[in-house]
């Protein structure tokens, strides 16, 4: 066999494993990327699902609650 076909042949052996390679890295990063947008679009939609009232609850929920502490005077 000559230098020729032979440098050919394993060019058209690499090109081979290149796009079985690529396929199968492809289907891996895709169906993550595609779960991520998933869960993405359903927090989205959760979020815009909630009323304004709710939304306001949830941003206040800290300034709410009374204080831990207290002034320190016994009252009788």
């Amino acid at each position: 066999m000559s230098a020729h076909l032979l440098t050919q042949r394993g060019r058209l052996w690499l090109d081979g494993a290149t796009r079985t390679v690529k396929k199968s890295f492809a289907a891996l990063f895709t169906k993550a990327g595609r779960r991520r947008r998933l869960q993405e679009e359903a927090y989205r939609r959760e979020e815009e699902s909630k009323d304004a009232v709710e939304r306001s609850s949830e941003d206040s929920f800290p300034a709410s609650d009374p204080p831990a502490w207290t002034s320190g005077v016994k009252h009788h």
